[in-house]
């Protein structure tokens, strides 16, 4: 029976010097993926002496060959297919019978145990320092011998299985162009008449790439640049043909309204339409309004230079059409006098109106619904008032196509005049009608041709008002005077 004993080197070394080496194994071609062949020698002396079948150091040694050329260790290329035969044999116990390996590539292991093969597809590039043992029975059992085996795997340039195919659709459908490549850490980059799509285009830098909807403009040659760390491949051009459809041109069923709108507020303008792939763009006047691309427009706010003509173009591929609408900016008021007036004869009457609105403003006074005469300004001034001049007074604000009116004003001019005293104790009781609210000052005067002199003030708290004049003021006359 067979030993798995090791020899000392020295030993060792006197059988390698008078034992011939062991036949070099052949290759079998029918194991291997690709066509690369692990030719191992071993040194037999050791083993027909000792009884053995193990490895000796320094007298293994391993030839790679693939086609014409040599290397010392299997190479393969990453993501591709890969695979090689081992074959351990002595004159002593003849070919092993089974084998076993650790440290393979990742994605490589031993596929068939009793005829040595190593195959696979390597999932990462590197340099692997591999164990083969080689065993005497067919159940990697008994003598066995070991050796390291260098095998290298290399980022190889992506091999494109299938390229983009032609494609033809009709303008507004869906087309998609798409590759398939092997290799590990593939990116992406298609090509449109060898110009290379911004990176920014959907799908420019994935596998495949789809026009939805596609357009007369998307025509064209496009390629795919596959590309990993060992290098890129370019795959062959594909035509991708969209034919234009024949499209009715748009209808306008329902086009925008002229509208008027307050200064300050807001105004909205639509248009409804018939047809396919409608694409809408607003504009004032010959300016195009940015961004304004839906059925509808809103202003908001509106102010002084959004009055004008909008118009709105609604257009497909088979033409355009457009409709208009006229927006007018209404002037608002601000502020204005109250509600009532009230004024004694000979005062000034003074109503105001504050406006804003689109240039220029005009404004018209009304009394009691006829316009007053040089009532044209916000202000109405009308010195020293009469009983006349009592009334219901309004206001018009007009802005270029548009005008509002102010609320109405009643003024009341009430005569200001004292009624004839009455004795009141020691002295003398006068009274007027007032306007709630005011104060007076009734001034006395001896005579009429004499100085007049403050007799005392009062506020009115309602519509008559009343004073009390002592009998020892010496006053012969009295005069109100409106505060």
């Amino acid at each position: 029976m067979m030993r798995s004993t090791r020899l000392a080197s020295l030993v060792l070394s006197l059988f390698l010097q008078v034992a011939p080496l062991v036949r070099v194994a052949v290759a079998d071609a029918a194991a291997f993926i690709n066509p690369i062949v692990a030719l191992l020698r071993w040194a037999a002396g050791a083993a027909a002496v000792a009884g053995s079948f193990h490895a000796v150091s320094g007298a293994t040694g391993i030839t790679v060959t693939q086609g014409t050329t040599t290397t010392t260790a299997p190479r393969g290329t990453n993501g591709v297919a890969m695979g090689f035969r081992v074959l351990i044999t002595s004159t002593a116990h003849g070919t092993a019978r089974s084998y076993s390996a650790s440290g393979l590539p990742a994605g490589v292991t031993v596929t068939s145990s009793t005829q040595g093969v190593i195959s696979g597809t390597p999932t990462a590039a590197g340099t692997f320092t591999a164990r083969i043992t080689g065993w005497e029975n067919n159940d990697r059992t008994g003598n066995r011998a070991d050796f390291n085996l260098s095998i290298t795997v290399i980022n190889g340039v992506p091999v494109i299985t299938a390229p983009p195919q032609p494609v033809t659709v009709d303008e507004g459908q869906s087309a998609t162009l798409s590759v398939t490549a092997t290799g590990s850490g593939l990116s992406y980059r298609w090509i449109k008449g060898g110009v290379e799509l911004p990176a920014t285009t959907a799908g420019a830098t994935n596998s495949s790439i789809t026009f939805n909807p596609a357009k007369v403009s998307d025509t064209g040659d496009y390629q795919v640049r596959v590309t990993s760390s060992g290098g890129s491949a370019l795959s062959a051009s594909a035509r991708l043909t969209v034919n234009a459809v024949a499209v009715n041109p748009p209808v306008i069923s329902t086009p925008p309204v002229a509208a008027t709108a307050s200064f300050g507020g807001s105004a909205t303008f639509s248009v409804t339409a018939t047809g396919s792939g409608l694409a809408y763009q607003w504009r004032k006047g010959d300016q195009t309004l940015n961004g304004e691309t839906s059925p509808s427009l809103t202003i908001n706010p509106v102010n002084a230079t959004s009055g004008g003509t909008y118009t709105v173009r609604v257009s497909n591929t088979g033409g355009a059409v457009e409709a208009s609408a006229v927006l007018t900016v209404a002037p608002v008021i601000a502020s204005q006098t109250g509600s009532s007036v009230k004024i004694h004869v000979g005062e000034t009457l003074r109503l105001s109106v504050t406006a804003n609105g689109p240039s220029p403003l005009s404004y018209q006074w009304f009394r009691n619904d006829s316009p007053v005469v040089d009532g044209t300004a916000a202000d109405l001034v009308v010195n020293a008032a009469s009983g006349d001049n009592a009334g219901t007074y309004s206001v018009r604000v007009s802005a270029p196509g548009a005008s509002v009116n102010g609320n109405p004003v009643a003024v009341e001019v009430r005569a200001l005049a004292l009624a004839v005293p009455q004795l009141s104790g020691n002295g003398l009781a006068l009274g007027w009608s007032a306007i709630p609210g005011r104060k007076y000052r009734i001034e006395g005067n001896a005579s009429l041709n004499g100085a007049w002199t403050s007799a005392g003030e009062v506020t009115a708290s309602g519509e008559n008002a009343t004073f009390n004049a002592p009998a020892d003021a010496g006053f012969g006359f009295f005069r109100l005077v409106p505060q």
